[in-house]
């Protein structure tokens, strides 16, 4: 009799061993009962004993996923090609049994892992994608992937949470590249060169503007000097520099006798 209850405690053991599940940081779980029906709460941290029901064990923190071969249209209509982007995301336990009874999907990632919404979030970081480019300049896609990326994180985080609130959350975005058609390329960096050369022209006017302005001023004053001394401006201008100028309008004042106020400048 205690040999048969020692049999039974080993065989009860070994079941429970076998139904038995270790859920991890970092993971959650997804338990069935009988009926294939889902129970409220994911398992978290813990181990699960599971002998009728079923355990799903998914990662839930850091999923990865490339979206490539994206094709999207710029503001101005301009097509790229072949556009990739690499999306992390982690699962938000509130929201992920809602997730799973409507979907009851269960994805491998690149690396084999079970997890939660990978072709869901796939198909809307594509969608997303679309939309975040046709918002831009074709310039602006290589030149300011940081605005890109925080309107596709912006973007992608808005209609993941539309359809399955509280169930992602996307942690990082990566638009790798974006490969506009040969010619297509080759026009916009004709472009962009007669518009680099179009601000430096702009510069350049501007500059003499400024300079011309400068120079209008210093004639008023030379204009000033010559009507208190008497004398034509074409005569100041024979002084070279303006120590010479201020040092013959003084000997001029001084020879007329006329009250000449004129400050020499060192």
């Amino acid at each position: 009799m205690k040999g048969f209850l020692v049999g039974l405690l080993l065989v009860v053991s070994a079941v429970g061993m076998m139904g038995c599940t270790r859920v991890g940081t970092g993971e959650l779980g997804i338990v069935l009962d009988v009926n294939k029906e889902v129970k409220a709460m994911p398992v978290m941290n813990s181990w699960e004993l599971h002998i009728l029901d079923t355990l799903h064990v998914v990662d839930a923190t850091q999923v990865r996923l490339m979206v490539t071969d994206v094709k999207a249209k710029d503001i101005d209509g301009i097509l790229f090609q072949d556009i990739d982007a690499q999306i992390t995301y982690n699962l938000n336990s509130k929201g992920v049994i809602d997730f799973y009874r409507k979907t009851r999907e269960i994805d491998l990632d690149s690396d084999n892992n079970k997890v939660l919404g990978f072709r869901v979030v796939s198909k809307e970081a594509r969608n997303a994608l679309v939309k975040t480019i046709v918002q831009f300049k074709a310039n602006q896609v290589n030149t300011d992937k940081a605005t890109l990326e925080a309107k596709l994180k912006e973007i992608l985080t808005a209609e993941l949470e539309a359809r399955f609130p509280d169930t992602f959350e996307i942690t990082d975005v990566n638009i790798d590249s974006a490969q506009l058609d040969q010619n297509v390329e080759k026009v916009l960096q004709a472009q962009a060169l007669l518009d680099s050369e179009k601000r430096t022209m702009e510069s350049r006017l501007e500059l003499q503007k400024k300079q011309q302005e400068v120079l209008e001023q210093e004639l008023i004053g030379l204009r000033i000097m010559a009507a208190k001394a008497g004398i034509s401006v074409e005569t100041l201008l024979k002084y070279r520099t303006e120590t010479e100028r201020n040092k013959a309008l003084a000997e001029m004042a001084r020879n007329s006798g006329a009250n000449v106020q004129v400050q020499v400048k060192e």
